[in-house]
Protein backbone atom coordinates (compact mmCIF):
# COMPACT_ATOMS: atom_id res chain seq x y z
CA UNK A 1 0.00 0.00 0.00
CA UNK A 2 1.47 3.37 -0.97
CA UNK A 3 1.51 6.39 1.34
CA UNK A 4 -1.35 8.14 -0.44
CA UNK A 5 -3.70 5.17 -0.15
CA UNK A 6 -2.69 4.62 3.48
CA UNK A 7 -3.42 8.28 4.26
CA UNK A 8 -6.86 8.06 2.61
CA UNK A 9 -7.64 4.88 4.56
CA UNK A 10 -6.54 6.51 7.82
CA UNK A 11 -8.75 9.55 7.15
CA UNK A 12 -11.67 7.22 6.43
CA UNK A 13 -11.34 5.40 9.74
CA UNK A 14 -10.84 8.64 11.68
CA UNK A 15 -14.01 10.05 10.08
CA UNK A 16 -15.92 6.88 10.94
CA UNK A 17 -14.65 7.03 14.51
CA UNK A 18 -15.79 10.65 14.83
CA UNK A 19 -19.22 9.82 13.41
CA UNK A 20 -19.90 6.89 15.72
CA UNK A 21 -17.94 7.95 18.79
CA UNK A 22 -16.18 5.85 21.37
CA UNK A 23 -16.65 2.08 21.21
CA UNK A 24 -19.55 1.02 23.39
CA UNK A 25 -18.74 -1.32 26.25
CA UNK A 26 -21.47 -2.80 28.44
CA UNK A 27 -20.99 -3.90 32.02
CA UNK A 28 -22.29 -7.45 31.89
CA UNK A 29 -22.73 -7.47 35.67
CA UNK A 30 -26.36 -6.34 35.70
CA UNK A 31 -27.58 -3.45 37.80
CA UNK A 32 -30.97 -5.03 38.42
CA UNK A 33 -32.21 -8.59 38.04
CA UNK A 34 -35.86 -9.60 38.17
CA UNK A 35 -37.37 -13.08 38.05
CA UNK A 36 -40.57 -12.17 36.29
CA UNK A 37 -43.98 -13.83 36.15
CA UNK A 38 -44.95 -12.74 32.65
CA UNK A 39 -43.46 -15.80 30.94
CA UNK A 40 -46.01 -17.43 28.60
CA UNK A 41 -45.75 -21.06 27.57
CA UNK A 42 -46.05 -22.06 23.91
CA UNK A 43 -49.72 -22.86 24.48
CA UNK A 44 -50.23 -19.42 25.94
CA UNK A 45 -48.47 -17.93 22.95
CA UNK A 46 -51.00 -19.65 20.70
CA UNK A 47 -53.81 -18.11 22.74
CA UNK A 48 -52.17 -14.68 22.50
CA UNK A 49 -52.04 -15.12 18.72
CA UNK A 50 -55.76 -15.87 18.62
CA UNK A 51 -56.40 -12.71 20.62
CA UNK A 52 -54.15 -10.68 18.30
CA UNK A 53 -51.54 -10.07 20.98
CA UNK A 54 -47.93 -11.01 20.35
CA UNK A 55 -44.68 -10.96 22.28
CA UNK A 56 -41.12 -10.66 21.05
CA UNK A 57 -39.77 -14.02 19.78
CA UNK A 58 -37.24 -14.45 22.60
CA UNK A 59 -40.05 -14.67 25.18
CA UNK A 60 -40.63 -18.29 24.15
CA UNK A 61 -37.07 -19.15 25.20
CA UNK A 62 -36.56 -20.27 28.80
CA UNK A 63 -33.52 -18.00 29.08
CA UNK A 64 -35.87 -14.99 29.13
CA UNK A 65 -37.34 -15.93 32.50
CA UNK A 66 -34.87 -13.49 34.09
CA UNK A 67 -34.64 -9.87 32.94
CA UNK A 68 -31.76 -7.44 33.35
CA UNK A 69 -30.60 -3.84 33.33
CA UNK A 70 -27.04 -3.43 31.98
CA UNK A 71 -25.19 -0.30 33.20
CA UNK A 72 -22.43 1.38 31.20
CA UNK A 73 -19.35 3.39 32.15
CA UNK A 74 -20.57 6.55 30.39
CA UNK A 75 -23.65 6.72 32.60
CA UNK A 76 -27.06 5.25 32.00
CA UNK A 77 -27.77 1.81 30.62
CA UNK A 78 -27.60 -0.19 27.41
CA UNK A 79 -31.39 -0.31 27.17
CA UNK A 80 -32.17 3.31 27.96
CA UNK A 81 -30.93 6.87 28.25
CA UNK A 82 -27.13 6.98 28.37
CA UNK A 83 -24.00 8.96 27.76
CA UNK A 84 -23.94 8.00 24.07
CA UNK A 85 -27.23 9.88 23.51
CA UNK A 86 -28.96 6.83 21.99
CA UNK A 87 -32.36 8.12 20.85
CA UNK A 88 -34.46 4.98 20.39
CA UNK A 89 -34.37 1.28 21.28
CA UNK A 90 -36.17 -1.10 18.91
CA UNK A 91 -37.23 -4.75 19.05
CA UNK A 92 -38.30 -6.93 16.11
CA UNK A 93 -41.75 -8.50 16.30
CA UNK A 94 -43.01 -11.36 14.11
CA UNK A 95 -46.63 -12.32 13.46
CA UNK A 96 -48.10 -15.31 11.63
CA UNK A 97 -49.48 -13.23 8.75
CA UNK A 98 -49.16 -9.77 7.27
CA UNK A 99 -51.34 -6.68 6.86
CA UNK A 100 -52.60 -5.56 10.25
CA UNK A 101 -52.60 -2.49 12.48
CA UNK A 102 -50.85 -2.02 15.81
CA UNK A 103 -53.11 -0.44 18.42
CA UNK A 104 -51.14 -0.73 21.67
CA UNK A 105 -47.60 -1.41 22.85
CA UNK A 106 -46.73 -2.59 26.35
CA UNK A 107 -43.13 -1.93 27.40
CA UNK A 108 -41.41 -3.10 30.58
CA UNK A 109 -39.17 -0.60 32.38
CA UNK A 110 -36.72 -1.50 35.11
CA UNK A 111 -35.52 1.89 36.35
CA UNK A 112 -36.94 5.42 36.27
CA UNK A 113 -35.40 8.66 37.57
CA UNK A 114 -37.63 11.71 37.15
CA UNK A 115 -36.19 15.22 36.96
CA UNK A 116 -38.11 17.13 34.27
CA UNK A 117 -40.86 14.54 33.66
CA UNK A 118 -40.41 14.53 29.89
CA UNK A 119 -42.37 12.77 27.17
CA UNK A 120 -41.64 9.45 25.53
CA UNK A 121 -43.54 7.43 22.94
CA UNK A 122 -43.60 4.13 21.10
CA UNK A 123 -43.05 3.92 17.35
CA UNK A 124 -43.71 1.25 14.75
CA UNK A 125 -41.30 0.71 11.85
CA UNK A 126 -41.51 -1.64 8.93
CA UNK A 127 -38.41 -3.75 8.23
CA UNK A 128 -35.81 -2.30 5.87
CA UNK A 129 -35.08 -4.97 3.26
CA UNK A 130 -31.53 -3.68 2.76
CA UNK A 131 -30.37 -3.49 6.39
CA UNK A 132 -32.88 -5.90 8.01
CA UNK A 133 -33.33 -3.23 10.68
CA UNK A 134 -35.97 -0.54 11.25
CA UNK A 135 -37.07 1.11 8.02
CA UNK A 136 -40.11 3.26 7.23
CA UNK A 137 -41.90 4.79 10.23
CA UNK A 138 -45.59 3.84 10.02
CA UNK A 139 -46.97 4.99 13.36
CA UNK A 140 -46.30 6.84 16.61
CA UNK A 141 -48.19 6.36 19.85
CA UNK A 142 -49.72 9.08 21.96
CA UNK A 143 -46.97 10.45 24.24
CA UNK A 144 -46.79 9.57 27.92
CA UNK A 145 -44.89 11.23 30.74
CA UNK A 146 -42.02 9.54 32.55
CA UNK A 147 -44.23 9.70 35.65
CA UNK A 148 -46.77 7.51 33.80
CA UNK A 149 -44.32 4.59 33.66
CA UNK A 150 -45.41 1.66 35.79
CA UNK A 151 -42.72 0.29 38.08
CA UNK A 152 -42.79 -2.38 40.78
CA UNK A 153 -39.91 -3.42 43.06
CA UNK A 154 -40.75 -7.14 42.82
CA UNK A 155 -42.50 -7.73 39.50
CA UNK A 156 -42.23 -6.55 35.95
CA UNK A 157 -45.32 -4.56 35.06
CA UNK A 158 -46.30 -3.24 31.62
CA UNK A 159 -46.51 0.42 30.68
CA UNK A 160 -49.10 0.97 27.92
CA UNK A 161 -48.53 3.12 24.85
CA UNK A 162 -51.79 3.78 23.00
CA UNK A 163 -52.02 4.50 19.26
CA UNK A 164 -55.04 6.75 18.69
CA UNK A 165 -54.17 6.34 15.03
CA UNK A 166 -53.23 2.65 14.68
CA UNK A 167 -50.01 1.93 12.80
CA UNK A 168 -50.61 0.01 9.57
CA UNK A 169 -48.09 -2.78 8.86
CA UNK A 170 -48.01 -4.51 5.47
CA UNK A 171 -45.60 -7.42 6.15
CA UNK A 172 -45.56 -9.94 8.98
CA UNK A 173 -42.48 -8.43 10.67
CA UNK A 174 -42.10 -4.99 12.21
CA UNK A 175 -40.09 -3.15 14.84
CA UNK A 176 -41.39 -1.68 18.08
CA UNK A 177 -39.27 1.27 19.19
CA UNK A 178 -39.35 3.29 22.39
CA UNK A 179 -38.38 6.89 21.63
CA UNK A 180 -36.29 8.30 24.50
CA UNK A 181 -34.91 11.31 22.64
CA UNK A 182 -36.80 14.04 24.54
CA UNK A 183 -35.50 12.77 27.89
CA UNK A 184 -32.02 14.15 27.24
CA UNK A 185 -33.55 17.63 27.40
CA UNK A 186 -35.74 16.93 30.44
CA UNK A 187 -32.81 15.05 32.06
CA UNK A 188 -34.93 12.06 33.02
CA UNK A 189 -33.43 8.57 33.03
CA UNK A 190 -35.31 5.40 32.10
CA UNK A 191 -34.21 1.86 31.27
CA UNK A 192 -35.99 -0.98 29.50
CA UNK A 193 -35.65 -4.53 30.75
CA UNK A 194 -33.51 -6.79 28.59
CA UNK A 195 -32.91 -10.53 28.45
CA UNK A 196 -29.69 -12.17 29.60
CA UNK A 197 -26.46 -12.17 27.60
CA UNK A 198 -26.78 -14.47 24.56
CA UNK A 199 -30.53 -14.75 25.16
CA UNK A 200 -32.31 -13.65 22.03
CA UNK A 201 -31.62 -13.16 18.35
CA UNK A 202 -28.61 -11.20 17.16
CA UNK A 203 -30.40 -8.90 14.70
CA UNK A 204 -33.65 -8.38 16.59
CA UNK A 205 -32.60 -5.53 18.93
CA UNK A 206 -31.50 -2.21 17.38
CA UNK A 207 -30.74 1.33 18.50
CA UNK A 208 -30.91 4.76 16.85
CA UNK A 209 -27.76 6.87 17.12
CA UNK A 210 -27.75 10.53 18.11
CA UNK A 211 -27.62 11.65 14.46
CA UNK A 212 -31.28 10.61 14.20
CA UNK A 213 -30.79 8.50 11.06
CA UNK A 214 -28.30 5.69 11.81
CA UNK A 215 -29.80 2.42 13.06
CA UNK A 216 -27.35 -0.24 14.26
CA UNK A 217 -27.92 -3.74 15.58
CA UNK A 218 -26.99 -3.94 19.24
CA UNK A 219 -25.04 -7.10 18.43
CA UNK A 220 -22.69 -5.14 16.14
CA UNK A 221 -19.15 -5.63 17.58
CA UNK A 222 -17.72 -2.46 16.03
CA UNK A 223 -20.26 0.32 16.49
CA UNK A 224 -22.65 -1.00 19.13
CA UNK A 225 -22.58 -3.17 22.25
CA UNK A 226 -21.61 -6.55 20.77
CA UNK A 227 -24.47 -7.81 22.92
CA UNK A 228 -27.03 -10.46 21.94
CA UNK A 229 -29.88 -9.44 24.23
CA UNK A 230 -33.48 -8.52 23.41
CA UNK A 231 -36.07 -6.15 24.83
CA UNK A 232 -39.24 -7.44 26.47
CA UNK A 233 -42.25 -5.83 24.75
CA UNK A 234 -45.79 -6.80 23.80
CA UNK A 235 -47.84 -5.58 20.83
CA UNK A 236 -51.61 -5.62 20.39
CA UNK A 237 -52.74 -6.04 16.79
CA UNK A 238 -56.04 -5.46 15.06
CA UNK A 239 -56.93 -7.75 12.15
CA UNK A 240 -60.51 -6.62 11.69
CA UNK A 241 -62.17 -7.22 15.06
CA UNK A 242 -61.74 -5.48 18.38
CA UNK A 243 -58.17 -5.80 19.55
CA UNK A 244 -57.60 -6.73 23.15
CA UNK A 245 -55.26 -7.95 25.81
CA UNK A 246 -57.39 -10.29 27.83
CA UNK A 247 -55.05 -12.61 29.70
CA UNK A 248 -52.00 -12.38 31.91
CA UNK A 249 -50.13 -15.61 32.54
CA UNK A 250 -47.88 -15.95 35.58
CA UNK A 251 -46.02 -18.89 37.01
CA UNK A 252 -48.72 -19.26 39.65
CA UNK A 253 -51.90 -18.71 37.66
CA UNK A 254 -53.82 -16.57 35.18
CA UNK A 255 -55.85 -13.39 35.29
CA UNK A 256 -58.52 -13.02 32.61
CA UNK A 257 -60.57 -10.03 31.51
CA UNK A 258 -63.93 -10.89 29.95
CA UNK A 259 -65.78 -8.86 27.32
CA UNK A 260 -67.71 -5.99 28.91
CA UNK A 261 -71.48 -6.01 28.57
CA UNK A 262 -73.45 -4.36 27.22
CA UNK A 263 -71.01 -3.04 24.64
CA UNK A 264 -71.95 -0.46 23.38
CA UNK A 265 -72.94 0.74 26.85
CA UNK A 266 -75.46 3.42 27.74
CA UNK A 267 -75.82 4.28 31.42
CA UNK A 268 -73.65 1.50 32.85
CA UNK A 269 -71.37 -1.38 31.91
CA UNK A 270 -70.50 -4.64 33.66
CA UNK A 271 -66.82 -5.57 33.76
CA UNK A 272 -66.12 -9.23 34.47
CA UNK A 273 -62.80 -10.88 35.26
CA UNK A 274 -61.35 -14.10 36.67
CA UNK A 275 -58.49 -14.51 39.13
CA UNK A 276 -56.61 -17.77 39.62
CA UNK A 277 -54.63 -16.26 42.48
CA UNK A 278 -55.13 -13.70 45.22
CA UNK A 279 -54.51 -10.23 43.83
CA UNK A 280 -55.10 -6.53 44.44
CA UNK A 281 -57.46 -5.23 41.75
CA UNK A 282 -58.43 -1.81 40.43
CA UNK A 283 -61.01 -1.13 37.71
CA UNK A 284 -59.87 1.51 35.21
CA UNK A 285 -61.34 3.40 32.27
CA UNK A 286 -59.08 5.41 29.94
CA UNK A 287 -59.69 7.75 27.04
CA UNK A 288 -57.98 6.75 23.79
CA UNK A 289 -55.32 9.40 24.41
CA UNK A 290 -54.30 7.55 27.57
CA UNK A 291 -55.97 9.81 30.17
CA UNK A 292 -57.26 7.94 33.22
CA UNK A 293 -60.95 8.85 33.57
CA UNK A 294 -62.19 6.43 36.19
CA UNK A 295 -60.49 4.28 38.82
CA UNK A 296 -62.26 2.04 41.34
CA UNK A 297 -60.29 0.15 43.96
CA UNK A 298 -61.61 -3.39 44.54
CA UNK A 299 -59.08 -4.16 47.24
CA UNK A 300 -57.30 -7.51 47.52
CA UNK A 301 -59.49 -10.30 46.19
CA UNK A 302 -59.26 -14.07 46.48
CA UNK A 303 -59.19 -16.37 43.46
CA UNK A 304 -62.57 -16.49 41.72
CA UNK A 305 -64.87 -14.89 39.14
CA UNK A 306 -66.02 -11.29 39.62
CA UNK A 307 -68.42 -8.82 38.02
CA UNK A 308 -68.44 -5.09 38.69
CA UNK A 309 -71.05 -2.64 37.39
CA UNK A 310 -69.61 0.77 36.48
CA UNK A 311 -71.65 3.87 35.66
CA UNK A 312 -70.94 5.41 32.24
CA UNK A 313 -73.38 8.32 32.56
CA UNK A 314 -70.52 10.81 32.95
CA UNK A 315 -68.80 9.57 29.76
CA UNK A 316 -69.63 11.18 26.45
CA UNK A 317 -70.37 9.03 23.41
CA UNK A 318 -67.24 7.47 21.96
CA UNK A 319 -64.65 4.72 22.32
CA UNK A 320 -62.72 4.09 25.54
CA UNK A 321 -60.34 1.55 27.03
CA UNK A 322 -61.52 -0.35 30.10
CA UNK A 323 -59.67 -2.91 32.16
CA UNK A 324 -58.25 -4.09 35.43
CA UNK A 325 -54.92 -3.28 37.07
CA UNK A 326 -53.44 -5.95 39.33
CA UNK A 327 -50.10 -6.53 41.01
CA UNK A 328 -49.14 -8.53 37.91
CA UNK A 329 -49.94 -5.85 35.33
CA UNK A 330 -52.85 -4.42 33.36
CA UNK A 331 -55.45 -6.00 31.08
CA UNK A 332 -57.26 -3.70 28.65
CA UNK A 333 -60.06 -3.92 26.08
CA UNK A 334 -62.20 -1.49 24.12
CA UNK A 335 -65.56 -0.10 25.21
CA UNK A 336 -68.01 1.96 23.19
CA UNK A 337 -70.42 4.34 24.92
CA UNK A 338 -73.58 5.29 23.01
CA UNK A 339 -76.90 6.83 23.93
Amino acid sequence: MNLKNFTLLLVFFLTLSTAFGQKKVANLTPEKVVQHTYQPSKNAQARFMEMDTIVSPVVLDSCSETLFIFPIEQGGTVGGVNGFMDLEKAQRMIYTSGNFSVTNIFAFFGTVDIIGDGNLSAKIYEVDEMTNGPGVLVGTSDPIKVSDINLDPEFIVPTPFIFSNPAQVTGNEFFVSIDLSALYVSQDTVSLFMTDVDCGFAEDAWELFDDGTTWVSMSDPDFSWDLVSNFYVIATLQLGGVSSTQELLGTDGRIRLQDAFPNPAQSSVTIAYDLEMKSAVQIEIYSLDGKLLRQQNQGTQAAGAYQVEISTEQLSEGVYLYGIATDRGRLMNKLTVGR
